[in-house]
C-alpha cells in the first residue's frame, strides 16, 4: 500500500525493482544484466537504438561511467530545467544535489552516480 518511488521517464532511466508491489510501465523494462546480452552498454545506448537516433543528450536518467563520462558537464535548459545528481537508480537513491534552473548549469559527476535531467540538454 505504500509507494516506494515514482518517476515519469521522458526517455530512459534506471529502476531498482523491489520484490514487493507492482510496477506500472507504458514503456520497456529491461534487466540491467540483459543489457550485455543485447549488446549495449547501458539504457542510453538501448534507447538510441530503439529510436534510431545518435548522440542523445536530452532529458533522461544517465548512469555516470556508462551513459555519460565522469567530470564536468554543462546542461542547458529549454524553459525551466531540472537537474539531480543521485546515488543510485529510481527506488534506491539519495539526492546528492538537485536544482531547478533556467539557462546553463554546470555539474561535476563521479563514476557510479546518476544524473537525472528534465527539460534540458547536455551541451558540453
Amino acid at each position: 500500500g505504500n509507494i516506494i518511488d515514482n518517476e515519469n521517464f521522458s526517455s530512459f532511466g534506471y529502476v531498482q525493482v523491489h520484490e514487493a508491489g507492482n510496477i506500472e510501465t507504458k514503456g520497456v523494462l529491461v534487466k540491467v544484466e540483459a543489457l550485455e546480452e543485447l549488446g549495449v552498454s547501458g539504457a542510453k545506448e538501448l534507447y538510441e537504438i530503439m529510436n534510431g537516433i545518435e548522440n542523445y543528450a536530452d532529458s533522461g536518467w544517465y548512469k555516470v561511467g556508462v551513459d555519460i563520462e565522469p567530470g564536468e558537464h554543462i546542461i542547458e535548459s529549454y524553459g525551466s530545467g531540472y537537474v539531480a545528481i543521485v546515488s543510485g537508480p529510481v527506488g534506491d537513491y539519495d539526492i546528492i544535489k538537485n536544482d531547478n534552473f533556467d539557462g546553463r548549469y554546470s555539474v561535476n559527476l563521479q563514476e557510479g552516480q546518476y544524473l537525472n535531467i528534465s527539460r534540458a540538454t547536455i551541451v558540453e
